[in-house]
């Protein structure tokens, strides 16, 4: 069975011809192809759209969909969720995964303690950063090697090792392993 995976947001029109600003989430490679088909969402109005064109702009791209010609076209977009079917995304490297894999996932440390699940991922400019809720509290943990030990997609659950002060409710500020006095 497919699962719809959001891949990408339409910002403000660009210019008088029906041009978009599209932010992707994550990588993508392909899904702002020319002829790539997506799914738009904005509210309850659900539409396909066409790429006829895209180019990089920035941290964004600028993108012209198919019988979108106009700026008033264009600003009618505005804030629409663009989807494709999970299937359709490519094969990513060992030990890389969507971002869709990832949210949802428990995670806990690597002596088995819960932390929470994965809620949110924030894109930052040096590195993607986890946001976990649990217990009533809210951690951030980098998207770096030295923290994420693991993800086991079929159990559901990431293995981390915060770095010290990453969990608020360590009075110690320490983020490993406990230490013998």
């Amino acid at each position: 069975m497919s699962r719809p995976v959001a891949v990408a947001q339409v910002g403000r029109a660009h210019g008088i011809r029906g041009e978009v600003v599209v932010h992707r989430f994550g990588e993508g490679d392909g899904i702002l192809d020319p002829g790539s088909e997506l799914v738009g969402r904005k509210g309850s109005l659900e539409f396909t759209v066409t790429v006829e064109s895209s180019r990089p702009h920035k941290r964004d791209w600028i993108v012209s969909f198919r019988d979108v010609v106009t700026r008033n076209d264009a600003e009618a977009l505005a804030g629409a969720l663009l989807f494709v079917e999970a299937e359709v995304l490519p094969p990513l490297p060992e030990g890389a995964y969507y971002g869709f894999q990832l949210v949802g996932l428990r995670v806990t440390t690597e002596a088995g303690e819960e932390l929470g699940r994965l809620e949110e991922i924030l894109e930052t400019a040096a590195n993607d950063v986890y946001v976990v809720r649990g217990g009533g509290e809210e951690i951030l943990l980098p998207a770096i090697p030295q923290v994420i030990l693991g993800v086991d997609l079929e159990a559901g659950v990431m293995r981390v090792r915060p770095l010290p002060g990453l969990i608020p409710s360590r009075g110690d500020g320490a983020g490993g392993p406990e230490e013998e006095p």
